[in-house]
């Protein structure tokens, strides 16, 4: 896990050192608003072609589960790290059942700690995101 996590350190500080244009939303917005983070983030993840990588406290909102998996199902790599103490919690279920029928690789953090507080999103070796906002309600 420490050697994931430090390479996930060098490929995100390398991507931000050669990074052109950055792109900085604030939330939240309105349901209907597309220029929101929220349909930002859905257009990133919908954007990957090659691989999707992803470290997450937790996931429990639908519509990023079912677009996670619309991407897996298009062909594209995903992985996704997530805090241990989250995959098995009652209210996150229905997306991670969402993410494992779609064969989405799911990875537990190895601490029990509960600080597993990361959200990045790295699409085609392009980071997108590292959000405040949590994928769930």
């Amino acid at each position: 896990m420490k050697k994931i996590l430090f390479l996930l350190t060098i490929i995100l500080t390398k991507i931000l050192l050669s990074a052109g244009d950055i792109n900085i939303w604030f939330g939240p917005g309105r349901a209907d608003d597309t220029n929101s983070p929220y349909y930002n983030l859905m257009r990133f993840m919908d954007s990957a072609t090659n691989s999707l990588y992803m470290a997450i406290h937790e996931i429990d909102l639908i519509s990023a589960a079912e677009k996670i998996s619309q991407v897996k199902n298009r062909g594209v790599y995903v992985e996704i790290l997530l805090e241990k103490k989250w995959i098995n919690n009652e209210e996150n279920q229905a997306a991670i059942d969402i993410l494992r029928k779609s064969g989405v690789k799911i990875i537990p953090d190895k601490k029990s700690s509960g600080l597993m507080h990361n959200k990045y999103i790295i699409a085609d070796k392009k980071i997108q995101a590292i959000i405040i906002l949590s994928l769930c309600y």
